[in-house]
C-alpha cells in the first residue's frame, strides 16, 4: 500500500475534527449530531485555523490547506477553501 504525505496528513485533519466534534458534543449537551455544523459542508460556517511552522514557503502551506480540504474539513470549491485560514506558529503564539 503507498501513502502520499498528503494522504497522512488528510487522515490526521480528519481525525482530529472527528475527535474535536465528539467532545464538543461531549461538554454540550444541547448540540446534537444534526446541528448546523454537523451537516452540509457547503452551508457551515466554520473557520478552521490551522498553523505551520515560520519557515514554510506557500507551497508548503497550500498543501496543507489542501490536507484540509482532503480531510472533509471543507469541500473543494473557493467559498470551502476561504474557511481554511493558516497562521504561522510565530501569529499563533
Amino acid at each position: 500500500m503507498d501513502r502520499t504525505i498528503d494522504g497522512i496528513c488528510a487522515d490526521l485533519i480528519h481525525y482530529l475534527n472527528v475527535l474535536a466534534k465528539a467532545s464538543i458534543l461531549d461538554t454540550h449537551p444541547t448540540l446534537t449530531r444534526t446541528s448546523t455544523w454537523f451537516g452540509d459542508q457547503e452551508n457551515d460556517s466554520t473557520i478552521f485555523v490551522i498553523t505551520y511552522p515560520n519557515g514554510w514557503t506557500y507551497d508548503q502551506q497550500m498543501v496543507l490547506k489542501n490536507c484540509a480540504v482532503l480531510g472533509g474539513l471543507v469541500p473543494d470549491t473557493p467559498k470551502g477553501r476561504s474557511r481554511v485560514m493558516l497562521v504561522t506558529e510565530g501569529e499563533a503564539g
